[in-house]
């Protein structure tokens, strides 16, 4: 919720927000806005946790992509909740690897929902400086639907804003490393699967990797602000040797842990008499 304390909006607008009451609150009196007066009455409940909670009654079994999310969820009781992985198709996105690269990095999703907004942002105006001053062609490729116009406009000489295209693979094969500077949002990420299924080398946040759980320095790079993403794209860059063996470290880990062979199995056992998942 950080971007809502930085954000100096008059009014704003929340939809489908999990956060607790409590959260809220914390976020409000901590920041500029705490200019609103609160009322430390009881709160009324959010209306996404109210939905949620009268869903339980609805369904017989549950589910969520990680056990973060799962927590985050309310109690369904003797009910059954299964965390399922989502899947990558590894064979679909095992791509051949051009010979000379278009891109150097590579940042994909769509690019009006604003944990990605802010990581497309953050990768060009906080890390491509820095890299800059070791690669001074640097080119990055933001791909990804309905570019918003912050995204448009980080557009230069050396850096694309494709807006959609219909074959992801085109821009991973295209490219040397991928780039998800991702502080906001949760869950699992697609992006990061895709791209570690096609063999790219991939930096991320601690945020992101949460709940891929990759081996940091082995199957992934994890990386904490402007300045580690920097010298760890600058590594890379300059060793293609290191870069190549984090890329299959990170293709085998997918295909290890991701193959929809696997949640597809998940699935089948919560359809029928599945053990439940921790929560």
């Amino acid at each position: 919720l950080e971007w809502l304390a930085e954000s100096g909006a008059d009014v704003i607008c929340l939809q489908e927000v999990r956060a607790t009451t409590d959260q809220l609150l914390e976020v409000i009196e901590s920041s500029a806005l705490s200019r609103w007066k609160v009322n430390h009455a009881p709160a009324p409940e959010l209306g996404m946790a109210k939905y949620e909670k009268a869903i339980v009654a609805q369904y017989d079994a549950f589910s969520a992509i990680t056990a973060a999310d799962a927590k985050l969820l309310p109690d369904t009781g003797p009910k059954p909740f299964y965390v399922i992985p989502n899947g990558v198709s590894a064979d679909f996105f095992e791509t051949t690897k051009l010979l000379e690269a278009e891109y150097d990095l590579l940042f994909t999703g769509n690019m009006g929902y604003f944990p990605n907004v802010k990581a497309a942002s953050y990768l060009v105006e906080e890390i491509y400086p820095i890299v800059q001053t070791s690669f001074s062609q640097l080119r990055i490729a933001l791909v990804g639907t309905d570019p918003s116009e912050k995204v448009k406009a980080l557009a230069s000489d050396g850096v694309k804003v494709t807006g959609f295209i219909s074959d992801m693979r085109t821009a991973l094969g295209a490219s040397k490393l991928f780039v998800a500077p991702l502080f906001t949002g949760s869950g699992l990420q697609n992006k990061l699967l895709e791209a570690m299924a096609a063999g790219l080398p991939v930096l991320t946040t601690p945020l992101a990797n949460e709940a891929l759980g990759a081996v940091d320095g082995e199957s992934i790079m994890v990386c904490r602000d402007a300045r580690e993403f920097s010298e760890k794209i600058i590594l890379l860059l300059q060793q293609p040797e290191i870069a190549g063996a984090l890329g299959q470290a990170g293709q085998a880990f997918v295909r290890a842990n991701y193959g929809w062979k696997a949640s597809n199995e998940m699935l089948a056992r919560g359809l029928g008499l599945g053990q439940r998942e921790s929560k």
